[in-house]
């Protein structure tokens, strides 16, 4: 079985940060604690990162979110992360 850092890393070293910065400059995207500018690559990481370790460390969240980003327990306790520019959820009405 791999370590949480382990499975950490490998996600880490497969997302593609520079394209989400490069997403979120062009949209003019900023998070509330940057004010005016979009954040930085290294700063993206670090959210990123903190979120995986935040769900890895969590026996109860299955998700988690912020920024823009989704970290999720999956199927046989694979964990995903995704960057999300849209989203939609159903709800119960209230007919």
């Amino acid at each position: 079985m791999k370590s949480k850092k382990e499975i950490a890393r490998e996600i880490l070293q497969q997302f593609d940060f520079v394209k989400v910065y490069k997403v979120m400059d062009y949209l003019n995207w900023t998070w509330e604690s940057h004010g005016d500018y979009a954040p930085t690559v290294g700063e993206i990481y670090q959210l990123a990162e903190s979120l995986i370790f935040e769900l890895l460390n969590s026996e109860e969240a299955t998700s988690i979110a912020t920024g823009g980003f989704r970290v999720y327990k999956e199927d046989e306790g694979l964990i995903a992360l995704t960057f999300e520019l849209d989203s939609v959820h159903s709800y119960e009405s209230e007919d």
